[in-house]
């Protein structure tokens, strides 16, 4: 079973005219997944060393498109790219309170579960 941790930019990623142009244009497009892991690689470095300092060292991250609706003034509503983090949940979780220089907020830390 793995945890599932959805990290917010503190920068939205698709705002940028070239973002939504290529993503417009071809979803499937290498050009649009290779821009989006460049945007993300930051939010990447960060929270993998978080993870690290956590003792977790198996674990996949993904940018993901979500929509939400919160009334937290650091989670964008709307639709908009966050990061999902997925590791064993026999592991440590992320602290609630954790925010960093590229992310804003992480959502999920205390009961996302998945199989």
């Amino acid at each position: 079973m793995q945890r599932c941790v959805y990290a917010t930019p503190s920068h939205p990623i698709h705002l940028t005219d070239e973002m939504v142009k290529l993503e417009k244009d071809a979803k499937k497009s290498v050009d649009f997944h290779k821009k989006l892991q460049d945007a993300v690689s930051s939010l990447k470095n960060e929270l993998a060393k978080h993870l690290l300092n956590l003792n977790v060292s198996c674990f996949s991250m993904a940018p993901v498109k979500r929509k939400y609706a919160f009334e937290r003034f650091e989670i964008p509503s709307g639709e908009s790219y966050v990061l999902k983090i997925c590791y064993p949940l026999k592991d440590q979780v992320f602290p609630a309170d954790l925010k960093g220089e590229s992310f804003s907020a992480l959502l999920g830390t205390h009961y996302s579960v998945v199989k």
